[in-house]
């Protein structure tokens, strides 16, 4: 979004640490009315401690994750990851 609205702007740091923390689970919901189909996802409550910043609360603390805001996170992931790569083929050479 528009960088005019923005202040304070820091780039994400140990991004592959915080993706390696995150785990991906299939689950059920127990209310079936919710939707009776596997579902796949992740625990509001583990992300929370993780990437706080992703998850929102009702008033009631239900939780729920913003996934789109993950995507910050593996994109920075991805560029560590392919700077590990870059370091380890130019020992290699």
């Amino acid at each position: 979004s528009d960088s005019r609205y923005k202040t304070n702007i820091k780039i994400i740091e140990n991004a592959m640490d915080k993706i390696n923390n995150l785990r991906g689970v299939y689950y059920d919901y127990k209310d079936i009315n919710i939707d009776d189909r596997r579902q796949i996802g992740m625990i509001a409550q583990e992300v929370e401690k993780i990437i706080p910043e992703a998850v929102y609360s009702t008033k009631d603390d239900i939780k729920s994750l913003s996934y789109e805001k993950i995507i910050a996170v593996l994109i920075e992931g991805m560029k560590e990851m392919s700077m590990r790569l870059h370091n380890i083929e130019e020992k290699l050479i």
